[in-house]
């Protein structure tokens, strides 16, 4: 089932009814299909059956009826009703079609609830602008769903109805998604717009990791420091990181070996140490420690929230310290055929529960924790001679204060613009992210 409002032959009269019902100032008008003043009635009469089986796709007009009619069955001429099983027969054949069935029962439940299939009988209810109201917003509000599921299928699923339908509402009506784009170039665009806000929040959260931690900054004077050791890549890697090192394997747990297996990496040498190494090494060990830490393990998140909440959306993940579903934050080094360094992240979270926020309201969804969880992915390409580059600039001469108040602005969009070229993160960046929310039948939603 497949609602198409621009379906050939109808879509144009499921709009001329939607129009006309918007603009009745009473609900309770009875609408008719509009004669042309100008032809006959025999000529009138096979220019609607014409229309109606839809040879030339032409909208018929929709009017008020102006022939005295009553609700009573009895009390209506045959002229009176013939009019009213005209429209109503348009009405519901324009519904079937828009709504891609053959028949009135096979209508999505809740087009067919406002529907009122006794009314489509052979001497039915007048059509009321008050009804095609109430069918054009089902038809209108199944449509949205269904778009809406198409296009962020690949960001969220799930049993959960309530919060995988709210979640997928919120990156379906995205700000900057095109209006008139079918689901899929919506989804498309959703996934570049991610892409692009999570390379700008891995470059901010990187160079504040180099400039802390590159160098010693105590009293007035800062001082490169690059043998000393990386806290906050330490911290991580003796947590729930995981590094995988092309040609050298995983990243040992010793800080002193892990710092020589970069080197390897990055000289190609497998006998190379980090003590021995020139500064210039160091300084390229020092940037990929500052790279691969939990703070860009979080960019993709903070990007999917990003792009919703320009529209004021927000979505708040409520973690879950005992899932079974969750994984360590696993990065791999590699470098490409061109000489690139390509940087690969992934990461599965378990979740208790949801907070997403939607026009001013806040409502959480309690969900299965057992099998809940979402899963961020972020490939991240240095182009080749790059990182040399990076491994040029002097990080003590960077002004790490000022950049900091920068990030306390405006929710901190000025601060990647304020980063001098020199110390600029010049990468290609594709993130990706997927929630599995599945309902838990011992808790409801709290609104």
């Amino acid at each position: 089932m497949a609602i198409d409002l621009n379906v050939n032959k109808y879509g144009a009269q499921f709009s001329a009814f939607v129009d006309f019902a918007k603009n009745a100032a009473d609900e309770n008008t009875i609408v008719c299909v509009s004669e042309d003043k100008n032809k006959t009635k025999a000529e009138n009469e096979a220019e609607f059956e014409n229309r109606l089986k839809g040879i030339d796709g032409t909208p018929r007009a929709i009017t008020a009826k102006t022939v005295s009619d009553r609700k009573g069955k009895i009390f209506r001429r045959e002229n009176s009703k013939n009019i009213n099983n005209d429209v109503r027969g348009l009405f519901l054949r324009t519904v079937l079609a828009v709504c891609g069935v053959k028949k009135i029962d096979d209508l999505p439940p809740a087009v067919l609830d406002v529907m009122r299939k006794n009314d489509f009988e052979a001497d039915g209810r007048p059509l009321t602008v008050r009804r095609i109201r109430a069918v054009s917003n089902a038809i209108f509000e199944a449509a949205g769903a269904s778009a809406h599921q198409t296009t962020a299928a690949a960001f969220v699923s799930g049993d959960n109805t309530a919060a995988v339908g709210q979640l997928q509402r919120l990156v379906a009506t995205a700000p900057g998604l095109p209006a008139n784009a079918t689901p899929e170039e919506k989804s498309a665009v959703f996934a570049a717009k991610m892409s692009e806000a999570a390379a700008k929040e891995t470059v901010t959260a990187f160079t504040l990791m180099a400039a802390r931690y590159l160098v010693d900054r105590k009293g007035i004077l800062n001082v490169e420091n690059l043998d000393k050791v990386h806290y906050q890549f330490d911290r991580d890697r003796g947590g729930s990181m995981r590094v995988k090192i092309e040609g050298v394997g995983e990243l040992d747990k010793g800080y002193e070996k892990a710092r020589d297996q970069l080197v390897q990496f990055v000289t190609g040498d497998a006998d190379a140490t980090f003590e021995s190494s020139e500064v210039s090494v160091k300084r390229q060990v020092g940037i990929l420690m500052s790279i691969m830490t939990q703070f860009t393990a979080n960019t993709v998140q903070s990007a999917f929230n990003r792009v919703i909440n320009e529209n004021g959306g927000a979505c708040a993940a409520m973690g879950n310290s005992t899932s079974p579903v969750d994984t360590p934050m696993n990065f791999s080094l590699s470098k490409a055929k061109d000489g690139g360094i390509q940087i690969t992240f992934g990461q599965t979270n378990g979740l208790s529960a949801l907070m997403l926020t939607e026009g001013g309201k806040a409502t959480t969804h309690y969900v299965d924790t057992n099998r809940s969880c979402y899963s961020v992915g972020l490939d991240i390409k240095l182009p080749a001679g790059h990182l040399e580059e990076l491994a040029q600039a002097d990080w003590s001469e960077f002004d790490l204060a000022a950049y900091e108040a920068e990030g306390n602005k405006d929710g901190g969009k000025g601060q990647y613009a304020s980063i001098p070229d020199q110390y600029l993160l010049k990468a290609s960046v594709n993130a990706s992210i997927h929630y599995e929310l599945y309902t838990d039948p011992t808790m409801n939603i709290i609104a």
